[in-house]
């Protein structure tokens, strides 16, 4: 058993030597909260929803990370922040980069550049909310799988993917070529894409629709809406369901089709 224990320690000393680093797992406190804000995340994400009572999260990832990870109660809401400085990722899409802080915000500048992703170590999450929790996801550069939380959801991510269940009401971001899809939702919809990024929302009843694209981007509502707006600059398209009003303003080779 001592010889055992003993290569064991060798081992880790060695690949933390040779600049591997060990998983490991932090577990927060469960928080009876109406709210979860993830920002500046960038591995995989899982929010499971009806799980739990009470908010729970799982981090994983390296333990510098982990111990980087800043956590806040804030109101009713918990907020749990990426670490690392001020910056959390700075991916590049083609000629676009976007750099993502651990705030959750993002901007974008134009220039040369192939695919790829830097920044500080990724960490994955697993959550489990009540049903009805307002959830929110900033700056997240990740896999994403988030069931019906029945309240309302926030996505903001840069070149993710990600596949959400039904919720009251959404407001979807996307930066660069994410593709991003929700399963219906119930009140009003908000989405915005920068690039060539997809959205799809194959159900849904609202009062409100609104939908800006700047580039080359996709975003298809083939439910019903009171109201819609739609914004296109560049070659986007836009695919609707029905559409009892329509605005629209398109400058550039944007398409618009259906809203009938």
């Amino acid at each position: 058993m001592y010889v055992f224990r003993s290569s064991c320690m060798a081992l880790a000393g060695l690949l933390a030597s040779s600049g591997f680093a060990l998983a490991a797992e932090r577990a927060l406190d469960p928080a009876d909260a109406k709210r979860l804000v993830l920002a500046g995340f960038g591995d995989r994400l899982r929010v499971e929803a009806g799980g739990a009572d009470q908010i729970e999260v799982v981090l994983k990832g390296e333990r510098k990370a982990l111990d980087a990870v800043r956590v806040d109660r804030d109101g009713d809401a918990l907020r749990v922040e990426a670490g690392g400085g001020d910056v959390n990722s700075v991916t590049r899409v083609g000629s676009m980069t976007v750099v993502t802080t651990n705030g959750g915000t993002s901007s974008v500048s134009i220039g040369s550049g192939n695919d790829t992703t830097e920044g500080t170590p990724p960490v994955e999450v697993e959550a489990k909310v009540p049903k009805g929790t307002d959830l929110e996801v900033l700056g997240f550069t990740g896999k994403a799988e988030i069931d019906a939380v029945d309240g309302s959801l926030r996505l903001d991510c840069v070149g993710c993917t990600a596949k959400a269940g039904g919720a009251a009401t959404a407001n979807l971001g996307v930066t660069g070529d994410g593709d991003v899809s929700l399963a219906t939702v119930g009140d009003g919809l908000a989405v915005q894409v920068t690039g060539a990024g997809k959205v799809e929302v194959p159900k849904g009843e609202v009062a409100d629709l609104r939908v800006a694209i700047q580039g080359d981007g996709e975003v298809a509502f083939m439910g019903r809406a009171e109201n819609a707006t739609v914004e296109l600059v560049g070659a986007g398209l836009v695919r609707l369901g029905k559409v009892g009003h329509l605005e629209r303003s398109v400058v550039g080779a944007g398409r618009i089709e259906g809203g009938e």
